[in-house]
């Protein structure tokens, strides 16, 4: 299942572990409504089977709000987690920035039997990892009428893992004799980065809930990763082979989004909207 977390109708790309900690930076008083969605209508990604809607705004003047966290964990890393939200009637501006760096150190090794061949095989492996991460979130509501209401969001998010290194010995035994071993040394890195902005308008066209709707959208999304391997062959002689490549994408996407929601005093509503995607 693929979730998504949308805020005043539009998607934040956080990470699962930074949802609930987005949440709880939001003072209750300005939650004005939370939508569990398990249903999707034709105008949703196919693949999108739920979300959580959350729309919340500022009634009550003057507020703000600001938070930093920081830790360390156990395999030598450090993270920072810093909030922020300021609002008045007219506006509000939130915020969130996540930093964190750790290396991974990993241990493991593994066994396999041909039984048919009488071939065994018996592997281990270390591997070192350098993990980076970064995010930001900015977000903006303008409210220059009572009707009227403008939203900026911006969102970055780099992640990168840097000089991942493994190191990979098999030893092979024919019959339960040793017959030959394969080494295997791999060191690449993987790096993602996204830019996304968007801007929304909704206008109340009546007391009764009915509003006209657009949104327009941009993303800029890079992704590179190189790697190298060296696999060597140890038996009576001792044969290497080096295999190098690297692999990138880089996608922009234009969005916009049109709707108008008309609703009758009988409880009746209709919709008529268009969605338009280039990339």
């Amino acid at each position: 299942m693929i979730s998504r977390f949308f805020l005043d109708d539009k998607q934040l790309h956080l990470p699962k572990d930074k949802i609930e900690q987005f949440l709880n930076t939001l003072p209750i008083q300005l939650i004005q409504s939370i939508e569990v969605v398990d249903r999707m209508d034709a105008s949703a990604d196919a693949s999108q089977i739920g979300m959580i809607k959350n729309q919340h705004y500022s009634e009550t003047g003057l507020g703000r709000r600001g938070q930093a966290k920081k830790y360390y964990n156990s395999r030598w890393g450090y993270g920072n987690d810093i909030d922020l939200f300021y609002g008045t009637d007219k506006y509000r501006i939130y915020g969130n920035i996540y930093h964190s760096r750790h290396k991974t150190l990993l241990q493991e090794a593994s066994e396999m039997t041909l039984s048919k061949r009488q071939l065994s095989f018996n592997s281990n492996t270390q591997a070192t990892l350098k993990r980076r991460e970064d995010n930001i979130l900015l977000g903006a509501d303008y409210t220059p009428q009572e009707k009227t209401k403008w939203s900026f969001l911006y969102i970055f998010h780099y992640d990168m893992d840097k000089d991942h290194h493994r190191e990979t010995q098999t030893e092979v035994f024919d019959h339960q004799a040793y017959d030959y071993r394969i080494t295997s040394d791999k060191l690449f890195s993987q790096t993602s980065k996204d830019h996304s902005f968007s801007v929304a308008l909704n206008h109340a066209l009546d007391t009764l809930g009915s509003n006209l709707q657009l949104n327009l959208d941009f993303m800029d999304r890079r992704y590179i990763n190189p790697s190298k391997e060296q696999e060597t062959f140890h038996k009576a002689s001792v044969t290497t082979k080096t295999f190098e490549e690297e692999h990138k994408d880089h996608v922009l996407v234009y969005a916009c989004k049109a709707a108008w929601n008309k609703k009758f005093a009988n409880k009746q509503k209709f919709s008529l909207g268009t969605r338009f995607f280039l990339w």
